[in-house]
């Protein structure tokens, strides 16, 4: 399958639900907490997962994994 059949935020949505917040970046980047790690700052309301809808790319600064829609979907 290619990547494009796989969104990101709904694959999050399916397998382990939670709020995410919108940044005020122009690309669209959603900030929540991690649906690997789990890790949940208590110092902040910010999440250390983020994503970028419009290129399908994610990244967590907590665990230092990242990758594409599909590569989420398969972990």
């Amino acid at each position: 399958m290619l990547n494009q059949t796989y969104r990101v935020l709904e694959i999050i949505q399916q397998f382990a639900p939670r709020p995410y917040r919108i940044t005020s970046n122009s690309r669209g980047k959603y900030n929540m907490q991690c649906p690997r790690c789990e890790y949940k700052r208590t110092d902040s309301k910010e999440g250390t997962f983020f994503v970028t809808a419009d290129e399908q790319l994610w990244k967590c600064f907590y665990c230092d994994e990242s990758g594409n829609a599909r590569q989420l979907h398969r972990k």
